[in-house]
């Protein structure tokens, strides 16, 4: 993955995490040993591609958050399917800013 273009990383970064969410560490740490890298190279490559981690981890959860509640999920199993602890730290990390 030495090569990897801005668009591919974020792609690769999004889908390790989707992979991953209820069911893995989804720290930047964690992200990166999946895939391969130090955590500073996924950094890298992700402000050099206009983003930072936490922007995709938080676009990812938001995206499934959506898919759980049109499943009719309740909140919850919401919760614990994106990687919170509970509903409300769920509430805040996911609130519209």
């Amino acid at each position: 993955m030495a090569r990897v273009g801005d668009a591919d990383i974020i792609t690769q970064a999004s889908r390790v995490i989707a992979i991953r969410l209820g069911h893995g560490e989804v720290s930047a740490e964690a992200i990166a040993s999946a895939m391969s890298l130090t955590t500073r190279t996924l950094q890298r490559h992700l402000t050099e591609a206009g983003t930072t981690f936490r922007d995709v981890l938080t676009h990812v959860r938001r995206r499934r958050q959506g898919e759980l509640r049109q499943a009719g999920l309740d909140e919850g199993r919401v919760a614990a399917e994106l990687g919170f602890s509970d509903a409300r730290a769920m509430r805040r990390s996911l609130a519209d800013e």
